[in-house]
């Protein structure tokens, strides 16, 4: 009776039989997926890498053209005293020793202005023309507050050159006024002069100069040396005040 009521349990329960078989076509396509999915991942990551590295060699080399055109911006501004030595030797070639009247003295005066400020206006020309403005475009959509720093420095930069042109304009006046006004009066000493003065001048300017621009140079030169990483994940530039 024990058997049969065993055996009846029995007959109730389903008996289930799972053959479980992996074929090697199997295996393979799995591994395909597999091998497919991660080379689709380390594509993408390559992609991702190159264009971050493009994003950064493009920061970098807007930094390096913004240095140069800084550069060419002090070389044509400091261009001007270049400029002026020839009118230095006609004014001493203009006031010879017995040309003292006061016809001569505002001539040789206002041809040394004139040649003075035509050189200024030269010298702008040229800036004018070089773009100095268009080397730190490209830093624009790499740090949008780039565009304040540099209207800072442009007008630092500017401030300084219009109080340079004052200087050589009333400095070297004063010193042809006075020397015809002398009881003794020598072109040679003129001359000297004139070219001393405006040395003098050129030192304080460029020294102005470079107290501008240094911090610049210092920050666009540490632009250029940053992994990709560090221009990308922090995009700024701040220009510290001299």
């Amino acid at each position: 009776m024990e058997h049969h009521d065993a055996a009846k349990d029995h007959a109730k329960k389903p008996y289930l039989m799972l053959e479980r078989k992996v074929s090697v076509g199997d295996l393979l396509t799995v591994c395909s997926i597999l091998v497919s999915a991660i080379l689709v991942v380390n594509a993408w990551r390559i992609d991702r890498n190159l264009r971050r590295k493009e994003e950064a060699d493009k920061v970098r080399a807007a930094a390096a053209t913004t240095l140069v055109k800084l550069d060419r911006w002090e070389e044509l501004s400091l261009s001007i005293f270049s400029k002026v030595d020839p009118a230095f030797v006609n004014t001493k070639e203009s006031l010879q020793k017995d040309s003292k009247t006061k016809l001569e003295q505002d001539t040789a005066r206002h041809e040394l202005w004139k040649a003075i400020l035509q050189a200024e206006v030269d010298v702008q020309q040229k800036i004018l023309d070089d773009h100095v403005e268009g080397g730190y475009m490209g830093l624009y959509t790499y740090d949008p507050s780039a565009r304040e720093e540099f209207d800072k420095v442009l007008t630092t930069l500017n401030n300084n050159q219009f109080h340079m042109y004052a200087a050589l304009l009333t400095r070297t006046e004063k010193l042809v006024m006075d020397a015809v006004q002398g009881k003794r009066f020598d072109p040679d000493e003129l001359y000297d002069n004139l070219g001393i003065e405006a040395m003098g001048i050129k030192n304080d300017y460029w020294e102005s100069v470079d107290n501008t621009l240094r911090p610049v140079r210092n920050a666009l030169t540490e632009l250029t040396h940053k992994s990709d990483e560090e221009l990308l994940n922090n995009p700024h530039l701040k220009i510290p005040v001299n």
